[in-house]
């Protein structure tokens, strides 16, 4: 997109990233995804053939993970319902702890992310819709506790283990502590 008012370009923008402003999560207008310009298509295009490859490797990551993790006391780990078949984009754990689990991993190295710390409804581009906290409890809770563990094709097996037993210790030492 070219333009010579600036004005509009960061309006375009804006709209192509999710409706976003100035902090990653807050959406201030309804928007969509349209960041895929043609170089990053072309080379996509190619990328494509190893897709399959590379979802297979992301499951047995997820297996190790969900192997390492079950039991753990305070952490529930996603699941693939009956009939689905995930593409594993992100392992997100939950836990009533996350701000101070995610701490921890950071202090060890370990890069998590928090993908979507506002619900929908309470999203600035929302608020015509009338949303108030207290409207969606499940949602505003998840916000809360949803952390994603380092996940990607070529994460040696070895760092899926490092970082199962960081979470599993810290989880041991909170419930140890309680």
């Amino acid at each position: 997109m070219t333009s010579n008012d600036a004005a509009f370009l960061a309006r375009v923008r804006q709209i192509a990233n999710h409706g976003g402003g100035a902090n990653k999560y807050d959406n201030l207008v309804v928007g969509t995804n349209s960041r895929l310009d043609t170089l990053q298509a072309a080379v996509l295009r190619v990328k494509l053939r190893h897709l399959d490859g590379w979802n297979a490797e992301r499951v047995q990551r997820v297996r190790a993970y969900t192997e390492a993790l079950e039991g753990v006391p305070g952490i529930v780990v996603p699941r693939e319902r009956a009939g689905a078949r995930s593409a594993w984009h992100l392992f997100t754990i939950r836990t009533k702890d996350r701000d101070a689990l995610q701490e921890r991993l950071k202090a060890e190295g370990i890069a998590t992310a928090v993908h979507y710390p506002r619900p929908l409804h309470l999203q600035p581009a929302m608020a015509s819709a009338g949303g108030r906290p207290g409207d969606l409890p499940v949602s505003e809770s998840l916000t809360r506790e949803v952390l994603c563990l380092p996940l990607y094709p070529e994460l040696p097996l070895e760092e899926v283990a490092r970082v199962a037993s960081e979470v599993r210790s810290f989880c041991t030492d909170t419930v140890a502590r309680a």
